[in-house]
Parts: structure tokens; sequence; C-alpha cells
């Protein structure tokens, strides 16, 4: 799990941040996602910020999320990446999620999450990257660790990224849902119902 959930966050975090994730992740494999499913799905909020959001679906139907505009797609040897930026203040809404990560030895699911959220925070150190609060929980019936930061790059406005870790216990893979806007912007609850729109769908469902 280490070394995957350290690559995972720090080729994604820094380059969120300063704005450059999209054009630093096109390439020979990099292709766009098909059209989003808008059909309805359980456990997404029907009511507040993103309940007019499109419900997009992956193309491997492995999950849903509802998300402002049309994701673009990033797919490289060992993750995929669905990012929709919005105006000049680098406001972003990202799914990414890596499959087949190796969770490691057998440990407390607590200690798993929270180390995981401990790598994914190492990118953010040199922008001052301060926890605000943490806490562990369940969503899709997978453990899952969100947690809400401040940062100052240098150049770039006082911002705010609020993030869920998702330790896919039964396909063994690790989701990450992260939304980043400047301060003075942010808005927790809707980033909060963004998060919470995320749903896991199980093999068996598919």
């Amino acid at each position: 799990m280490v070394s995957g959930v350290r690559a995972l966050h720090a080729s994604l975090l820094p380059l969120l941040l300063l704005g450059h994730l999209a054009g630093a992740r096109s390439s020979a494999g990099s292709e766009a996602p098909p059209q989003a499913d808008l059909s309805p799905a359980t456990a997404v909020p029907d009511r507040g910020p993103v309940a007019g959001w499109q419900l997009f679906t992956s193309p491997d139907r492995s999950f849903s999320v509802r998300l402002p505009g049309e994701p673009k797609a990033s797919r490289d040897a060992t993750q995929t990446t669905y990012l929709v930026r919005i105006g000049r203040d680098v406001t972003y809404f990202v799914v990414a999620f890596e499959p087949g990560i190796f969770f490691g030895e057998v440990r407390p699911i607590k200690e798993l999450l929270e180390t995981a959220r401990d790598l994914a925070r190492e990118p953010l150190r040199e922008y001052g990257g301060r926890l605000l609060w943490s806490e562990i929980g369940r969503t899709s019936l997978q453990p899952c660790i969100t947690f809400l930061e401040e940062v100052t790059p240098k150049g770039f406005p006082l911002t705010r990224v609020l993030s869920r870790i998702i330790l896919d216990v039964d396909d063994v893979r690790m989701f990450s849902i992260i939304h980043s806007a400047p301060a003075e912007e942010f808005q927790e609850q809707k980033a909060k119902e963004f998060i919470a729109s995320f749903v896991l769908v199980q093999d068996e469902k598919r």
C-alpha cells in the first residue's frame, strides 16, 4: 500500500493545486471518457448544491459520482483520473483510482487508513499543508478516511482541499475523491456532498 498511495498522490495533489494536472497527464495513452450515464443511482444526494449536477458513471461501471461538468479522463499504467476544472482560480473535482494496489501486511483498518492519509499529505508539506480535521468511516460498504487541509502554494491563493480515500478491500483498489478551491470560495457543504455522491459498485452488482 505504501508505494501505491505515495505514488498516486505525489503525482496528483501538487499538480492539482498548481493547475497543471490536465496537461501533465495528457499522453499517447490518454483518452476522453464516454458520455456520462445520467441514470439514477442510490445514495446520491437528491437535494443540496450537487443535486443538479450530472451523474457520471465510469466506463467499467465500477463507480458513479455527481460532477458539475463533463470530466476529462487521463490514464497511465497504474491509475485513471477523471477531472473537472472550473474557472481560472483552480477549482477542481477529481476522482482517481488505482486497481490492483497492494495493501501490504495485515494491519488494523484504522492504521491503514491513517497511513494512507499521511502519505497522501506528504506532497503538500512544501506548500505549508495544515490538517484541519480528519475522520474515519465507511462508504459503499468499504472503509474510508475523509480529511480537510489548507495549503498556501507560492503565488497562489490560500487553498482548501477536501479528500476521501477509500480502500476497496474486496476488489483490492484505492479510490481518491478530491475537491480543491481557493479558501475564500470553498464551500465545505458542497464539497462534502460532492464526495458523498461517490458510489462504489461491487463486482457482483455489475
